[in-house]
């Protein structure tokens, strides 16, 4: 041997180097994304905080600060439900009333409840 790899351990490592490059190219492209979503939530984040700097402290909801602070509000369809027997209801099965209230907020998001 005169200094010089044989063909197929050659072959070997600029496989296992290209490999290896992709996985990074792969991961910095991930990791990019993610940085440019943190951005964006520091972003609604402080454009939030100003919104609340510019109200102070809100003692009442007046519809001034529901439009400022709400973007909007979903209201889906109800869904009813069989709940327990009962029998206060004369020995039936009572119905559930069921729905669900998205309230969206502005620069935050959605707010959960619980």
């Amino acid at each position: 041997m005169s200094g010089k790899l044989k063909d197929e351990l050659f072959v070997k490592f600029l496989n296992d180097y290209e490999n290896e490059h992709s996985t990074h190219s792969t991961n910095a492209g991930i990791l990019t994304a993610e940085v440019e979503e943190l951005q964006n939530k520091m972003a609604n984040i402080q454009n939030f905080m100003r919104l609340v700097e510019t109200h102070g402290e809100v003692t009442e909801l007046t519809a001034d600060v529901a439009r400022r602070f709400v973007d909007k509000i979903v209201v889906h369809e109800a869904v009813i439900e069989q709940d327990t027997y009962s029998k206060k209801s004369g020995g039936r099965f009572r119905q559930k009333r069921i729905q669900e209230v998205q309230v969206v907020i502005n620069c935050i998001g959605e707010f959960k409840q619980g």
